[in-house]
């Protein structure tokens, strides 16, 4: 059920709390669930899913305080949600085929124009394509909490690029990391490659078919 917007506005965009509820479960502490919402032009808070999807969380009765980049939600239940807006991304992906070219040379499924975004969100790739195993991307922009409060002093933000099985949605096959101001972050596994830049940030990576090596 759409939720008309509460001043103070926040910006459009969509908003999430997957960093509180990675830490939570990271320190032992109740983990909050998973909220996701969209703020359109349409002054309209909707609730979606990781993949950019409709979600069934129904937002009646959520308060929120805050703008900008940065919400607090309250649950009816007392819960409160730190919601993070998340910068959207765009993506090329690339997955090694089971069988290669006639030639012997392997053969690549190409997906250009991949979107998700940097707040957890996931994008499902390969799927119904003949010879090609599909794989999700996801992303985060993970900012460590200070030591005092269970981080350690190593850790420093950053954003994160993830690849997982769809069967296997919380436990990465592999990942890359980058500084959060980068404006690309990608990664090769020799049998799947993707590159996303970060929305804004810069132009972005101009790449065909015959780029991929393994």
């Amino acid at each position: 059920m759409p939720l008309a917007a509460q001043a103070p506005t926040p910006l459009p965009g969509v908003y999430s709390n997957e960093e509180q509820v990675y830490f939570a479960k990271e320190a032992g502490q109740t983990v909050p669930p998973l909220v996701m919402l969209e703020y359109g032009n349409d002054l309209v808070i909707r609730p979606v899913t990781a993949f950019g999807d409709g979600s069934d969380f129904d937002p009646a009765g959520i308060k929120m305080a805050g703008g900008g980049a940065r919400l607090t939600g309250t649950l009816p239940d007392g819960t409160i949600i730190d919601l993070r807006r998340a910068r959207p991304a765009t993506c090329w992906v690339a997955i090694r085929k089971d069988q290669p070219k006639p030639d012997g040379s392997p053969d690549w499924f190409f997906a250009q124009n991949v979107k998700l975004h940097d707040q957890g969100g996931r994008a499902l790739v390969g799927q119904n394509v003949a010879g090609t195993k599909p794989i999700v991307i996801r992303m985060r922009n993970v900012v460590w909490p200070p030591p005092a409060a269970g981080g350690r002093s190593n850790n420093r933000p950053s954003v994160v690029l993830y690849v997982h099985k769809p069967d296997q949605p919380d436990s990465a096959e592999s990942y890359a990391w980058g500084d959060p101001g980068t404006a690309r972050i990608g990664i090769n596994l020799r049998w799947m490659q993707a590159s996303c830049d970060i929305d804004g940030m810069g132009p972005p990576a101009a790449v065909t078919a015959t780029s991929f090596r393994g």
